[in-house]
């Protein structure tokens, strides 16, 4: 059947506004001014803690947090008419959080809260006696719970993970894919401050390109004039591709808080090179962070940079890349190469930030070297840095050991009295080098790649990688040593990221007396361990992991602490810790009969909720609570 001109014509024009309305409106442009109200005291002058797009540990921030004046109840008002559509209590994350789907296909999202409106509120709390659990999450029927725009949905607090009272606020598309909420013109939020930068970082790219005649990654530090950032000095001498980093971060009015920014543009000679705007991605991938940013700098050294180039792995879909994928390509001798930075933020105020390359030739020899790895060595991707000692005028190949065959590797360049060496990692995982005579070791045991399955087994652990559980190949180094009667298991160095977890087997050599209540725990500092758990398997202890580095095994044999804050009809209130291995659960029953208990894991607290507030509690109380190795302690007391 065929539809003529006229029908056809009506129904689109029938049909295209509701196929907008369920995707959503893509910016402030396709929406109604006014449909979005601000959910924080509307229409007064506001702050923000955080903005979109930031760069957070293992993700990018999903929308604003809101200062609520550093205390918790503030009402927390629906940003437009909609309806609950989703509502968990956890711990750990979002804390208390609503879900509010609106009429346009979008939901907002408030997160942290310290209560929600009380019709909400008591049906949550019937489904977390039915269950009998303090977490829960839940999906009411549409229009169950439906709020009109301006009503009060909760109140503000400190809920889940926040580190003080605020609220995040996140405005979603139909395919649940964050938007950034300032790009619908709330007011209330002020801002004529441009971005800073504060550090500026290249690095090689390559075997054959330089920067200052080395192979490596430098840093300098910008200088301010005239409201614009420069590098002083003469042109930087570089050659091959060079990657481009920066560290940077926006402030707003009235918050003294360090904020990120959504658009960054480098152009090279007026042509654009590389440029990223964070004003939507996919929860999905936010993880590809750990790839957008330099993830071993930020681990040895605690600086987030942003890299302007796209390396293998990183799937974020919000870049304008030419086919150097951002990478700066100097190739011409004598030349200059002027870089112009473009930092915007949310409400359009841009910091530029100009620097010069000057290409050079790469040199052989130099005077002095200002970056050598000493008796160490680094990984650049593919290439294994390393140096030996060096006598102007003599010979200096290193002999490398490699797939059981010997290499003679000519020094890259050489300065002072030391000599650098590139090895490619494709040609081999090199177990050991000789330069001036002396021998250095590798523990390189193997190359993982990233888009396949992998296991390995050593004489000390068994480890497995599900496909795509890496960004990028990964050369793995392992390790295994006794120091003060433990066992510490080395799986390369946390520079390198995971996507998903992997799973370790350790294959321990001292006994353990309480094998159920020894387990696996990563080594974070002096004294400092994190739970990592794992099963016993024969003479295996088998667990999951999304971060290389060292680990050790510990046994916890001490149950938590529980100690009294308020017993009474009314409420009750216990601080439960562990000094090891963790919370893992906690339980209260008065007359045998289970109590809801809230739980804030920052303060350590537990404190009741009566399903039924005229009810006074009464009789005997029991208190348990378990930390993650098995141990319990009971608490018990009568209320009279």
């Amino acid at each position: 059947m065929k539809l003529n001109s006229v029908a056809l014509l009506l129904l689109v024009a029938i049909c295209l506004p509701l196929l907008l309305s369920a995707q959503g409106p893509k910016s402030k442009e396709t929406t109604p001014k006014g449909y979005y109200i601000f959910p924080v005291q509307p229409g007064l002058p506001n702050a923000l803690s955080g903005t979109m797009g930031e760069l957070r540990t293992g993700h990018f921030h999903g929308g604003l947090d809101i200062r609520t004046g550093g205390v918790t109840g503030y009402p927390i008002h629906a940003t437009a008419d909609g309806y609950v559509s989703r509502v968990k209590v956890s711990t750990s994350g979002y804390g208390n959080v609503i879900y509010l789907a609106h009429p346009n296909g979008t939901t907002s999202v408030y997160a942290h809260l310290e209560n929600f409106e009380p019709r909400l509120a008591a049906w949550v709390r019937a489904q977390q006696y039915r269950d009998k659990t303090f977490e829960i999450e839940l999906f009411p029927e549409q229009n169950q719970f439906s709020y009109k725009q301006r009503d009060v949905i909760g109140n503000g607090g400190n809920s889940g993970s926040s580190g003080g009272p605020h609220l995040h606020f996140e405005i979603r598309d139909a395919n649940q894919h964050a938007l950034n909420p300032l790009e619908f013109g709330f007011e209330e939020i002020r801002d004529n401050i441009p971005p800073y930068l504060h550090k500026l970082a290249l690095e090689s790219k390559g075997a054959g390109s330089r920067i200052g005649h080395e192979f490596g990654r430098f840093e300098y530090k910008p200088v301010l004039q005239g409201g614009h950032y420069k590098l002083s000095g003469a042109p930087i001498p570089a050659w091959g591709n060079i990657g481009v980093e920066i560290s940077a971060i926006d402030k707003l009015n009235g918050s003294d808080f360090n904020n990120g920014f959504p658009l960054v543009e480098m152009l090279v000679n007026g042509q654009l090179v590389w440029g990223h705007n964070v004003n939507k991605f996919s929860f999905d991938i936010t993880r590809h962070i750990e790839v957008h940013t330099h993830y071993g700098v930020r681990k040895r050294t605690g600086n987030k940079f942003m890299r302007l180039y796209k390396v293998d792995g990183n799937e974020l879909s919000f870049y304008r890349a030419g086919p150097t994928q951002g990478m700066i390509v100097v190739d011409t001798p004598d030349s200059i190469y002027n870089v112009l930075l473009k930092l915007t933020d949310s409400h359009g105020n841009v910091r530029e930030m100009a620097f010069q390359l000057k290409g050079e030739q790469p040199r052989s020899e130099l005077a002095q070297l200002a970056n050598a790895p000493g008796t160490g060595y680094e990984l650049y991707e593919n290439l294994l840095q390393f140096s030996g000692p060096y006598q102007k005028g003599s010979p200096a190949p290193a002999v490398v050991w490699a797939n059981r065959r010997q290499f003679e590797l000519e020094p890259a360049y050489t300065g002072g009295n030391r000599a650098v060496y590139l090895w490619d990692m494709r040609l081999g995982l090199p177990d050991s080098a000789i330069t001036g005579g002396s021998r250095r070791s590798f523990t390189f045991k193997a190359t993982v790649p990233s888009q396949m399955a992998f296991n390995l087994y050593l004489p000390e652990m068994d480890l497995t990688f599900p496909k795509n559980s890496l960004f990028d190949t990964l050369y793995l180094e392992t390790d295994y040593r006794q120091a003060a009667n433990s066992e510490i298991f080395t799986i390369s160095e946390d520079v390198h990221p995971l996507f998903t977890h992997i799973t370790a087997s350790l294959k321990p050599q001292l006994a353990y007396e309480q094998r159920d209540k020894t387990h696996v725990y990563e080594i974070k500092g002096k004294n400092s361990w994190g739970w990592a758990g794992g099963e016993w398997q024969g003479d295996k202890i088998t667990f999951r992991t999304r971060t290389l580095g060292q680990y050790t095994l510990l046994t916890d044999n001490t149950p938590p602490q529980i100690r009294p804050i308020r017993v009474n009809s009314s409420s009750l209130a216990f601080r439960i810790s562990d000094e090891l291995s963790g919370i893992r659960s906690f339980e209260v029953l008065v007359e045998g009969e289970w109590l809801l208990m809230n739980y804030d894991h920052k303060r350590a607290l537990i404190w009741s909720e009566r399903l039924d507030e005229n009810k006074p509690l009464k009789g005997a109380v029991e208190v348990r609570v378990k930390d993650m190795a098995g141990n319990e302690q009971v608490y018990t007391t009568k209320i009279p």
